[in-house]
Protein backbone atom coordinates (compact mmCIF):
# COMPACT_ATOMS: atom_id res chain seq x y z
CA UNK A 1 0.00 0.00 0.00
CA UNK A 2 1.37 3.44 -0.88
CA UNK A 3 2.21 5.40 2.26
CA UNK A 4 0.24 8.34 0.84
CA UNK A 5 -2.96 6.34 1.39
CA UNK A 6 -2.12 5.94 5.07
CA UNK A 7 -1.34 9.67 5.36
CA UNK A 8 -4.55 10.83 3.66
CA UNK A 9 -6.55 13.24 5.79
CA UNK A 10 -10.23 13.43 4.90
CA UNK A 11 -11.73 16.89 4.44
CA UNK A 12 -13.16 18.25 7.68
CA UNK A 13 -16.60 18.50 6.08
CA UNK A 14 -16.68 14.72 5.55
CA UNK A 15 -15.89 13.62 9.11
CA UNK A 16 -19.13 14.65 10.87
CA UNK A 17 -21.23 13.06 8.10
CA UNK A 18 -19.19 9.85 8.26
CA UNK A 19 -19.44 9.67 12.07
CA UNK A 20 -23.19 10.27 11.92
CA UNK A 21 -23.63 7.50 9.35
CA UNK A 22 -21.50 5.06 11.38
CA UNK A 23 -22.38 5.61 15.07
CA UNK A 24 -20.75 3.31 17.54
CA UNK A 25 -18.22 1.86 15.12
CA UNK A 26 -14.65 1.41 16.27
CA UNK A 27 -13.41 3.37 13.25
CA UNK A 28 -15.53 6.42 14.18
CA UNK A 29 -13.32 7.06 17.17
CA UNK A 30 -10.10 6.45 15.27
CA UNK A 31 -10.10 9.66 13.26
CA UNK A 32 -7.05 11.16 14.93
CA UNK A 33 -5.56 12.45 11.69
CA UNK A 34 -3.44 11.23 8.82
CA UNK A 35 -1.32 8.19 9.46
CA UNK A 36 -2.67 7.89 12.97
CA UNK A 37 -1.54 4.72 14.67
CA UNK A 38 -2.01 3.45 18.19
CA UNK A 39 1.60 2.35 18.61
CA UNK A 40 0.66 -1.27 17.95
CA UNK A 41 0.41 -0.74 14.19
CA UNK A 42 -3.30 0.12 13.90
CA UNK A 43 -3.86 2.78 11.24
CA UNK A 44 -6.72 4.35 9.31
CA UNK A 45 -7.31 3.94 5.58
CA UNK A 46 -9.94 5.70 3.45
CA UNK A 47 -11.36 3.88 0.43
CA UNK A 48 -14.29 4.09 -1.99
CA UNK A 49 -17.12 1.59 -1.57
CA UNK A 50 -19.04 0.04 -4.49
CA UNK A 51 -21.26 3.15 -4.70
CA UNK A 52 -18.22 5.45 -4.82
CA UNK A 53 -18.74 6.80 -1.30
CA UNK A 54 -15.69 7.30 0.94
CA UNK A 55 -15.41 4.80 3.78
CA UNK A 56 -12.94 4.36 6.60
CA UNK A 57 -11.23 1.12 7.54
CA UNK A 58 -9.03 0.25 10.47
CA UNK A 59 -5.98 -1.64 9.27
CA UNK A 60 -2.81 -3.03 10.77
CA UNK A 61 0.32 -1.41 9.34
CA UNK A 62 3.24 -3.79 8.99
CA UNK A 63 6.66 -3.45 7.43
CA UNK A 64 7.48 -0.33 5.41
CA UNK A 65 10.26 0.61 3.01
CA UNK A 66 9.45 4.32 3.28
CA UNK A 67 7.31 4.36 0.13
CA UNK A 68 4.97 1.44 0.69
CA UNK A 69 3.64 -0.24 3.82
CA UNK A 70 2.29 -3.74 4.26
CA UNK A 71 -1.29 -3.55 5.57
CA UNK A 72 -3.81 -6.14 6.69
CA UNK A 73 -7.36 -5.94 7.92
CA UNK A 74 -10.83 -7.42 7.66
CA UNK A 75 -12.06 -4.64 5.32
CA UNK A 76 -9.29 -5.14 2.78
CA UNK A 77 -9.91 -7.00 -0.46
CA UNK A 78 -8.29 -7.23 -3.88
CA UNK A 79 -9.11 -4.26 -6.11
CA UNK A 80 -10.05 -1.93 -3.24
CA UNK A 81 -9.88 1.70 -4.42
CA UNK A 82 -7.96 3.46 -1.66
CA UNK A 83 -7.84 7.23 -1.39
CA UNK A 84 -4.35 8.70 -1.40
CA UNK A 85 -5.19 12.35 -2.07
CA UNK A 86 -7.59 14.79 -3.63
CA UNK A 87 -7.54 15.85 -7.25
CA UNK A 88 -7.10 19.56 -7.79
CA UNK A 89 -9.80 21.32 -9.77
CA UNK A 90 -8.78 22.32 -13.27
CA UNK A 91 -8.15 26.03 -13.67
CA UNK A 92 -9.32 28.09 -16.59
CA UNK A 93 -6.60 29.99 -18.45
CA UNK A 94 -6.03 33.43 -17.01
CA UNK A 95 -5.22 35.05 -20.33
CA UNK A 96 -1.65 35.81 -19.35
CA UNK A 97 0.70 34.67 -22.06
CA UNK A 98 3.81 32.74 -21.25
CA UNK A 99 7.03 34.48 -22.22
CA UNK A 100 8.19 31.10 -23.55
CA UNK A 101 5.41 30.73 -26.12
CA UNK A 102 5.26 32.05 -29.71
CA UNK A 103 4.31 35.54 -30.75
CA UNK A 104 7.55 36.42 -32.52
CA UNK A 105 7.65 37.38 -36.16
CA UNK A 106 9.92 34.47 -37.05
CA UNK A 107 7.08 31.99 -36.57
CA UNK A 108 7.35 31.18 -32.91
CA UNK A 109 9.76 30.28 -30.19
CA UNK A 110 13.40 29.58 -30.52
CA UNK A 111 16.30 31.69 -31.66
CA UNK A 112 16.10 33.73 -34.84
CA UNK A 113 17.21 31.91 -37.98
CA UNK A 114 20.82 32.28 -39.13
CA UNK A 115 21.42 35.59 -40.81
CA UNK A 116 19.02 37.40 -38.47
CA UNK A 117 16.06 37.21 -40.86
Amino acid sequence: MANAALRFEAPASLLPRWRAAHPGTAAAGALAGPGATDGAGAATLWYLDSAGAPQLALVHAGLSDGLSTEVSGASLRAGLEVIAGEAAAARAPTGAASPFQGGRSNGGGGPPPPGGV
